[in-house]
């Protein structure tokens, strides 16, 4: 696994969020130890761990196990990775990245179910 690729994509997403690894820590049931450990490359996390920080930051699990397995990957394809993942896919004004900022994990999560919800209707009505 390239621990230190997958680290870094996660630190950069969290970083893009403002997210402190203390508060991330919190919100996902760990230590704010354990999400250093994860993103300086020092720990490889469990499947639990990695799906849940994956999620809270916006990433994608698939760009985790495509760095994980390569075993070439660098940290700045990490870091690459991540810029890519972190652009929008429509623009938001800033009042709603401010409110969708404020959100709770669990209110986060209702969310994103919902969103996937609709783009599974609007997908069956084409």
């Amino acid at each position: 696994m390239s621990t230190n690729a997958v680290g870094v994509y996660l630190q950069t997403l969290r970083d893009q969020l403002h997210l402190t690894r203390a508060k991330m820590a919190e919100e996902i049931g760990t230590t704010q130890n354990s999400i250093w450990r994860i993103e300086s490359g020092r720990q490889e996390p469990g499947a639990w761990l990695l799906a849940r920080i994956v999620q809270r930051v916006h990433g994608s699990l698939e760009d985790v196990l495509r760095l994980a397995v390569d075993a070439t990957a660098t940290i700045e394809d990490g870091r690459r990775a991540a810029e890519v993942a972190a652009r929008p896919r429509f623009a938001l004004t800033e009042r709603q990245r401010t409110a969708i900022a404020a959100l709770t994990s669990e209110e986060l999560d209702l969310l994103v179910d919902l969103a996937e919800r609709l783009q599974c209707a609007r997908g069956a009505r084409q």
